[in-house]
């Protein structure tokens, strides 16, 4: 995989290491979209205070399109702690983004696939969080090797990073320390969140469709809400997507 880097950052009065990571994946099956999804930045913070050999690693992720920048506020306080700091966007988010609004608006940011017929689905949904687990992998191997930093790892979530974290954390066992904020990690419980209950329901069944095919000619920046709606319908039932919701169901 090829990186780049790195340039210097400072976070919140914290010196770090940014680097470009590129990883060539499949998500929608269109190249520039996969193209611009592949690559993404990386943001690495070392304590000042402590050999680098008995210095374990945080890796933050955010929440659903948001930007790896919004989980600064944890730089200062770990690396003080004496605990090295790696910040990446997911597909979606900040530079990785289609739009790079920042705003972690999801509906725009998913716009240009629902303008170009690609749906935001299970589907994608499954290898995003199936990909994430990958750069999170890839990103603690990175920093161990480029640092010499011992191979000890959390992981921190915050509200959709919950979610990626867990993932990583019970299917595919990485990391020892698992922590979450402002979210859930079981899936159909934070499903149950969006759309505050009967929306989503309305959003899959015939109205909803209705609704879409009426939003595209008189409001179609509305139209990717609809979509969300409906993956939110979706993902509350985890024996259609096992793939995705059962390593979760039981934390």
């Amino acid at each position: 995989m090829p990186i780049y880097g790195a340039d210097a950052i400072n976070v919140e009065g914290v010196n770090g290491d940014r680097y470009w990571f590129h990883e060539p994946h499949s998500y929608s099956g269109v190249a520039d979209i996969d193209n611009r999804l592949s690559g993404f930045p990386v943001a690495v913070f070392l304590p000042s205070h402590r050999p680098v050999q008995d210095t374990p690693l945080i890796i933050g992720l955010q929440g659903m399109c948001a930007p790896y920048s919004w989980n600064n506020f944890i730089v200062p306080t770990l690396t003080q702690m004496g605990i090295a700091v790696a910040l990446f966007d997911t597909p979606f988010a900040g530079e990785r983004s289609l739009v790079r609004t920042f705003t972690a608006v999801v509906e725009n940011e998913i716009k240009p696939l629902v303008d170009r017929g690609i749906p935001f689905n299970t589907e994608l949904l499954s290898k995003i969080f199936q990909q994430t687990a990958v750069d999170i992998t890839k990103i603690h191997q990175f920093c161990c090797e480029r640092y010499g930093l011992n191979r000890r790892l959390g992981l921190f979530g915050v509200s959709m990073g919950v979610l990626f974290s867990s993932y990583a954390f019970t299917a595919h066992g990485i990391g020892e320390r698992l922590l979450g904020t402002i979210g859930h990690a079981n899936l159909q419980t934070f499903a149950n969140s969006w759309g505050y209950s009967i929306l989503p329901d309305l959003a899959a069944s015939g109205l909803g469709t209705l609704a879409e095919n009426i939003l595209a000619k008189v409001q179609p920046q509305l139209k990717p809400m609809v979509q969300m709606l409906k993956l939110a319908k979706d993902l509350k039932y985890p024996d259609k997507y096992a793939q995705i919701c059962n390593p979760m169901t039981y934390i």
